[in-house]
């Protein structure tokens, strides 16, 4: 299969099994259902690795785009959800642009490949935000930038699409998004105040 065509397989695939896994479990998806994969043409696919904050699967190669990021909950990267902003800040995979985890999100970018961004709410829980899009990439801060959309880029679409209308809506969607998650860790705070006992 070419790679354009398995690229577009899996990405389809991760995004429908993830949205899936995102109304099954409230958008508290735990680490293990994440680690089952997918499966394309009867092999497994892992989609992610709790390991690594970007994940491209092997299947794709050297030259594939990345197809999940996550922050953790005690992620070492200064990655910002600041809903003033209108978009994400995510950190490079260490101080070095070329590192091939680097390389394959800003292939993404390139390729205006939709993703999936995993959010830790809790050890080992997280939020899932998809479809969303590498719009930015700053080597000199060592930082991407990243918007949420409520539509997947189809890559039949115009050229002329207005770009400017479509920064705007993926604004108000990033925005919409990071008040979710900060009424998120809000109860989360507020839980563990009342109930100590029961936090791991």
């Amino acid at each position: 299969m070419p790679l354009q065509s398995l690229d577009d397989e899996i990405r389809a695939t991760t995004l429908a099994f993830v949205q899936k896994l995102r109304d099954q479990y409230l958008d508290r998806i735990p680490s293990a259902a994440l680690s089952a994969g997918i499966s394309i043409k009867g092999e497994r696919v892992p989609i992610w690795n709790y390991q690594k904050g970007i994940h491209k699967p092997a299947v794709l190669g050297r030259l594939g785009a990345a197809l999940i990021v996550q922050t953790s909950a005690k992620s070492p990267y200064a990655d910002s959800h600041d809903p003033s902003a209108g978009h994400f800040v995510y950190k490079y995979r260490g101080d070095n642009g070329a590192h091939p985890d680097n390389v394959a999100l800003r292939q993404a970018m390139a390729l205006a490949k939709p993703i999936v961004y995993l959010v830790a709410v809790d050890p080992g829980i997280y939020s899932a935000i998809l479809p969303v899009y590498v719009v930015g990439d700053e080597p000199t801060k060592l930082q991407f930038t990243l918007m949420a959309d409520q539509k997947l880029a189809v890559a039949a679409e115009p050229k002329y699409e207005d770009a400017f209308m479509t920064g705007l809506r993926r604004e108000y969607v990033t925005r919409a998004v990071m008040v979710r998650l900060s009424e998120h860790c809000l109860r989360r705070l507020e839980f563990r105040r009342h109930m100590p006992d029961l936090i791991m």
